[in-house]
């Protein structure tokens, strides 16, 4: 149950902090344009995401699933570092 708190938790921080984000990036005549952009690709994201995943776990089980997702995730780390000062 902690867990799942924690995982709703940072999802919906997570989620709200990058469609702000986006929105502050977007001009201001091309906003509605970037919050549509936006919204579809993460949905796109989370069901080719679920779909990848479930291949993975099919083809080399869970442990290298869960390796391939961390390092994913740790890829991840280099444009936040490059661009997350840039945030005011």
């Amino acid at each position: 149950m902690f867990s799942g708190v924690l995982y709703f938790l940072g999802s919906a921080i997570g989620i709200t902090t990058i469609f702000a984000l986006a929105m502050e990036k977007a001009p201001p005549e091309r906003r509605g344009r970037a919050m549509a952009s936006f919204s579809l690709s993460f949905s796109l994201s989370v069901g080719a995401g679920g779909l990848l995943i479930g291949l993975a776990v099919d083809i080399a089980g869970f442990t290298w699933m869960f390796m391939m997702t961390a390092a994913l995730c740790a890829l991840g780390f280099i444009p936040t570092g490059r661009y997350g000062s840039e945030v005011k």
